[in-house]
């Protein structure tokens, strides 16, 4: 029921056609990406998916898409975030988000004690030469490589 009321206050809110534009802080993506950031992530994520909803290829989705991965993220529900951080990469290959998703995927890796996955996902960032997470996944890379043997 708190998500129906949340959708209806989205579409309550953006009253006109510009309301909806992907660039309106008034709509719902708008409004949805205020909220994450704020921490009022149970508000947010209705509100981001009636913008995919209304808006799946606009100038927005990919980052609509990515907050909602941030919003879980930050509710604890770390399966749940890397399935919209998957779709973002999947939906959305070569946007910053995408770059952005297999960053925190690497994260979530090691927030799960998965090492080898987390290393490998670094190692594919690291290898983006525009990247802008590029410096930090190599630093993080070198951090889960393990020292070569010591000879006596």
């Amino acid at each position: 029921m708190a998500c129906f009321i949340c959708v209806l206050l989205a579409i309550s809110v953006a009253r006109s056609p510009d309301d909806w534009h992907p660039g309106s802080a008034k709509g719902p993506f708008g409004q949805g990406r205020q909220l994450v950031c704020e921490g009022h992530y149970e508000q947010a994520i209705p509100l981001l998916q009636a913008y995919l909803r209304r808006f799946p290829n606009g100038r927005n989705a990919s980052r609509a898409r990515f907050f909602i991965a941030k919003a879980r993220l930050g509710q604890g529900d770390l399966d749940t975030a890397a399935e919209q951080l998957n779709l973002v990469i999947q939906s959305y290959p070569e946007s910053l988000e995408a770059h952005k998703s297999h960053y925190k995927l690497a994260l979530i890796a090691m927030l799960k004690s998965n090492a080898d996955q987390a290393q490998q996902a670094f190692t594919t960032i690291a290898a983006a030469a525009n990247g802008p997470l590029t410096p930090e996944a190599t630093a993080l890379k070198r951090h889960l490589t393990p020292p070569p043997p010591r000879v006596p």
